[in-house]
């Protein structure tokens, strides 16, 4: 795999060669990603019924004692479940990508897929970083939210 730079006006070839164990651990490892990207999208399409489930089941609340409330959490769980479906489908979709990038990479021996699978690598552990920092950001919140509700809750109401 070569690739042409350009270091002080000065172009250059520089080459990067696999070894045939290599190639081998890139295809078998890419199948299995395949493999667990098309599990991800089978997920997806579950997430994304449950999903039109409580849309659905909000929509027909039609019980006095509860028709509000049904309303409201059916929405509530139809916002979160639709943000699940759409984390659990971009990260699919971006490991099918690297797999089926660089398996035709190692195939055919083009640089230009290999590259362009390791873009769609990146954007998945781009995805998976920015969630586990809005995660941990959410878990701060709740805690602090908990230990604000727990001291409010120590002191005698008269």
């Amino acid at each position: 795999m070569e690739q042409s730079n350009e270091l002080d006006g000065q172009s250059y070839e520089q080459s990067f060669v696999l070894s045939a164990q290599a190639t081998q651990y890139i295809e078998i490892g890419s199948k299995w990603a395949k493999f667990i990207s098309i599990l991800g999208f089978l997920s997806s399409g579950f997430i994304a019924i449950m999903m039109l489930v409580f849309l659905f089941l909000s929509g027909t609340s039609t019980d006095a004692l509860f028709g509000t409330a049904a309303v409201a959490s059916g929405a509530f769980m139809f916002i979160i479940y639709g943000s699940i479906f759409a984390i659990y489908f971009f990260a699919s979709l971006y490991l099918y990508k690297f797999a089926d990038r660089l398996l035709t990479a190692v195939r055919t021996q083009n640089n230009a897929s290999f590259e362009e699978g390791f873009v769609n690598y990146k954007r998945l552990f781009k995805m998976v970083g920015i969630l586990s920092i809005v995660t941990i950001g959410l878990y701060i919140i709740v805690l602090i939210g908990s230990l604000l509700m727990y001291g409010l809750g120590s002191f005698p109401i008269n």
